[in-house]
C-alpha cells in the first residue's frame, strides 16, 4: 500500500457564526503502525451475568461518567425498545433506567439520550412527546423540557452545558436546517443547511454528524465532510481543521452498504475521538491521530487493534479521557480464540477464555499515551 498524503489546510467559512484559521500544516505519512503501538495498558470490564436483568442485549451506545458506565442497548431484537443499563468500573449491576409509559415521569419512546456530566443526570428524549425527561444517575425523575414538535425528527443528542443541547435531525431535503443549538430556554438556532452529496451519477442526503466529548472542548464533523469544528459549553463554534485527502475519493471508492447506510466513500470521516492530548479520526481505512499541540497527524491502518500483544477488538464504541472504549460478546470471544497462535501473550488468551465463558458482554479498554 502506497503511503497517503493528508493536508491540514485552512477552510474559509462565509457562515457568520464560525471564526476563521490561518494556519496550514501537510505531512506525508506512512502507514505501516498499528494503533496498538501506541496503547499504553489495557484492561477488560467483565459485565455481570449473575442476573437476567444484568444481561445486555444488543448494544446501542456507551457512555461513562463518575465511576459508572451507562450502556444502552434492544433487550429484544424483535422489537426497538432500548433500556439503559448502568454498571460501576468492575462491571457489577447497578440498575436500569427505563421507564415506558404515560405518566409524567415516563416515556413512549426512548429515541435519543445522552448525559449530563456537570449536574450527573440522564437525559431521554421521547420521540412520541418531544419531550427531554431527566433522571438522576440513581434513576430518580427530576423533571423535564418539552421541546418544539419538529424536534421529532432528532436523531443524535450530545449535552454542551446544562441549558444547551446540540441536536442533529434526520431531514430527507436539500436546503432546510438540520444542525441546531437549543437551550431550555426554549431558544435554537440553526447550524446548517442540509444538502444534498453529487457523484458520479448518484445523488443522497448525508445525515449524521460525529460528535466527541471532552470537559473543555468538543469536536464534530459532518457526514461526507473532510472539514472538522470544535464547540465549545457555550455552543460558540470554530473551524478546527480540514483533511484533504489524496487520493480523493471518486466513483470507484464508494461502495453501496445498504439503504440505511447510503453511500460510504472508502476514505472519509467515520468517527471522532477526543482525548487529553490527542484527537483520532477514524477515516474508514486509516487511522488519523492528531497532536493537539502542533496539529500533526501519524496514520495507523484500518483495524484499530490487531491483536499481536493486545485483545483484538472491532467493535470500538466511545472515548473518555484517555480511553478507547470497546465490547465484545461471547460469541465475537469464541471466533477470537481461533486467531490465538504461539505468539499470543498469555493475558490476551486469558482474556479471551474469560470473555468467551461470561455470558455478558465484555469491555475492554484500551489506554492510549505509550
Amino acid at each position: 500500500m502506497k503511503p497517503y498524503i493528508y493536508t491540514i489546510s485552512a477552510l474559509l467559512l462565509f457562515v457568520s457564526c464560525y471564526n476563521k484559521t490561518s494556519n496550514i500544516i501537510t505531512n506525508t505519512i506512512d502507514d505501516k503502525h498499528y494503533l496498538e503501538d501506541i496503547t499504553k495498558s489495557w484492561q477488560a470490564i467483565y459485565l455481570d451475568d449473575t442476573s437476567l436483568d444484568a444481561i445486555v442485549g444488543e448494544i446501542t451506545k456507551v457512555l461513562y461518567d463518575d465511576g459508572l458506565y451507562f450502556i444502552s442497548h434492544k433487550p429484544n431484537p424483535d422489537n426497538s425498545d432500548i433500556v439503559i443499563s448502568v454498571y460501576n468500573e468492575n462491571g457489577k449491576f447497578m440498575r436500569k433506567i427505563s421507564h415506558i409509559g404515560r405518566a409524567n415521569n415516563e416515556y413512549l419512546f426512548l429515541k435519543e439520550w445522552d448525559l449530563n456530566t456537570s449536574n450527573n443526570e440522564v437525559l431521554l428524549y421521547d420521540g412520541h412527546t418531544s419531550r427531554l425527561l431527566r433522571y438522576s444517575y440513581m434513576n430518580e425523575f427530576i423533571g423535564s423540557y418539552q421541546l418544539d414538535s419538529s424536534f421529532e425528527q432528532m436523531s443524535y443528542l450530545y449535552t454542551l452545558s446544562d441549558n444547551t443541547f446540540f441536536i442533529q435531525m434526520k431531514i430527507l431535503s436539500e436546503g432546510i436546517n438540520d444542525l441546531f443549538l437549543y437551550n431550555t430556554n426554549g431558544n435554537s438556532k440553526s447550524l446548517f443547511q442540509n444538502k444534498n452529496i453529487k457523484t458520479d451519477g448518484f445523488m443522497f442526503i448525508p445525515m449524521k454528524t460525529y460528535f466527541s466529548h471532552s470537559n473543555n472542548m468538543n469536536y464534530f464533523s459532518r457526514y461526507f465532510d473532510n472539514n472538522i469544528y470544535s464547540i465549545d459549553s457555550m455552543g460558540n463554534i470554530d473551524h478546527y481543521l480540514k483533511l484533504d485527502f489524496i487520493p480523493t475519493y471518486k466513483k470507484r471508492d464508494l461502495r453501496l452498504i445498504s439503504l440505511e447506510d447510503d453511500m460510504r466513500p472508502q476514505s472519509y470521516i467515520a468517527n471522532i475521538y477526543n482525548f487529553n492530548k490527542f484527537i483520532l479520526i477514524d477515516c474508514r481505512e486509516d487511522k488519523l491521530l492528531i497532536d493537539k499541540r502542533d496539529k500533526t497527524i501519524t496514520i495507523y491502518k484500518r483495524n484499530m487493534f490487531v491483536g499481536k500483544e493486545i485483545p483484538l477488538n472491532q467493535h470500538i464504541i466511545c472515548s473518555y479521557n484517555n480511553y478507547i472504549v470497546g465490547f465484545l460478546n461471547n460469541i465475537d470471544a469464541q471466533n477470537y480464540q481461533e486467531l490465538i497462535n504461539e505468539n499470543t501473550p498469555k493475558e490476551v488468551i486469558e482474556f479471551y477464555k474469560k470473555a468467551a465463558e461470561n455470558e455478558n458482554a465484555t469491555l475492554v479498554l484500551y489506554e492510549i499515551g505509550k
